[in-house]
């Protein structure tokens, strides 16, 4: 039964630091990867409303990549039309509309992550029930270490 107890609290210690780097994740730029909440649907059919799309920085990238750009203190979703050099001409979403020549710098990252309402419940329910583990399990650790005394 020792073990078994010490197996399950190693894995809601790790579930509790994936939840915690998700957290990071989804409110700051960290690593380079960049987190963007999506308002509405018009990058359908690729992403939908009230996803989270996370951008992480490439060595290089291709034509019909979906990625993130700088622009100032902005950042928009496109899709990469053509690459000449260090020179990017992106569209929206459903290519109708070309958007002005753009350096590889003001590119952040390619969307490689899609995050749903249903993940973000499921990592929200994992830390709450990790947490809890966690407190009762030093409870009753604490009362049993009392009771030897």
């Amino acid at each position: 039964m020792y073990y078994v107890r010490k197996i399950i609290t190693y894995l809601v210690i790790v579930l509790l630091l994936l939840d915690f780097i998700f957290i990071l994740v989804c409110n700051f730029n960290i690593f380079g990867c960049l987190a963007i909440k999506i308002d509405d649907n018009s990058y359908l059919p690729d992403l939908k409303a009230n996803e989270i799309a996370i951008s992480i920085p490439q060595k290089s990238y291709e034509v019909g990549d979906v990625v993130i750009i700088s622009n100032l203190d902005e950042y928009h979703i496109e899709k990469i039309k053509d690459i000449s050099r260090n020179i990017v001409t992106t569209t929206s979403m459903d290519g109708k509309v070309t958007y002005d020549l753009k350096n590889l710098e003001d590119v952040v990252g390619k969307i490689k992550i899609r995050i749903n309402l249903s993940m973000i419940i499921t990592f929200i329910t994992t830390l709450s029930l990790g947490i809890l583990y966690l407190i009762f399990d030093y409870y009753l650790l604490s009362k049993k270490d009392s009771k030897a005394n």
